[in-house]
């Protein structure tokens, strides 16, 4: 891992079931690094510094990934390029338990403009 970005700092809270917060298995560099894929698509929707969290891993039924900008979650899908705001719950916990739960579909997100 490079010096250019810390790996994820999800502190007590676990990465819902099929779902890793393990920084090689969310893209690593390639992806967060300083010159990754999702620091250039974050600058291109006015986001500072992606941080990743969790994602969701290819055997599981996709690929998506979630990562914390300024304060907020947002949901990336990689192979479709979009971008969404968690908007509720606000708190990682509360999303990771929320996923756990329900799935995608038991968050409340919207379409971040230019994604």
């Amino acid at each position: 891992m490079s010096t250019n970005q810390a790996p994820p700092n999800t502190g007590s809270v676990a990465a819902p079931g099929g779902w890793t917060s393990v920084y090689e298995d969310m893209g690593g560099d390639y992806e967060w690094g300083a010159d990754g894929v999702a620091a250039g698509l974050a600058q291109s929707l006015g986001l500072a510094s992606p941080t990743p969290r969790f994602s969701k891993m290819l055997n599981t039924g996709g690929l998506v990934r979630l990562f914390q900008s300024g304060g907020k979650f947002y949901l990336w899908n990689p192979v479709e390029n979009d971008v969404w705001l968690v908007t509720q719950p606000a708190a990682l916990s509360g999303i990771a338990n929320a996923i756990d739960k329900g799935g995608l579909a038991a968050l409340a997100v919207q379409r971040v403009q230019g994604s």
